[in-house]
């Protein structure tokens, strides 16, 4: 079994505690102007690439934000590299992490909401900065949502 490949934990809630920090509304493009202050880097083509793995050719795009001058309403990354579904302990192994990170968030904000589906996850509201899921399908991912996002959730009653 090969180890699944990982953001460190408090590289993690760093990143989403910068997110958490920046005024609301903002366009994907002034989005795409703050991303260098976190390691987050704007590719020739548009995207940005939050970080490479170490080993393999993953690379770690973050979805839901790009260089476009259009409201961002939210974005993802993934925490941790692909998993082997055929794999179960690499599957055991992205359980593990997934508990490490949500240990982490409750750590640093407090009791977080069970998500069940469309995967199993955590969210915690935020108000005025937004709210944040963390999930697991066959990565564990980080979702960051603006406030207008977290309030069109609530009244569509998916939050």
């Amino acid at each position: 079994m090969q180890a699944l490949e990982r953001v460190p934990v408090e590289q993690a809630i760093r990143q989403l505690e910068f997110w958490l920090s920046q005024p609301w509304p903002m366009s994907e493009a002034e989005a795409c102007r703050l991303a260098p202050r976190i390691g987050w880097e704007l590719a020739e083509n548009g995207f940005i690439y939050a970080r490479e793995f170490l080993q393999g050719d993953n690379i770690q795009v973050v979805l839901g934000m790009s260089n476009r001058d259009t409201p961002l309403s939210s974005f993802s990354f993934s925490l941790t590299g692909l998993a082997d579904k055929e794999d179960p302990l690499q599957d055991d192994q992205l359980k593990d992490v997934f508990a490490e990170f949500v240990s982490a968030g409750r750590a640093t904000w407090g009791p977080a909401a069970l998500v069940k589906d469309p995967s199993p996850g955590v969210r915690w509201d935020f108000g005025d900065h937004g709210g944040i899921r963390i999930e697991r399908r066959r990565t564990v991912s980080a979702v960051y949502m603006t406030p207008e996002e977290v309030a069109t959730l609530k009244n569509l009653n998916d939050w």
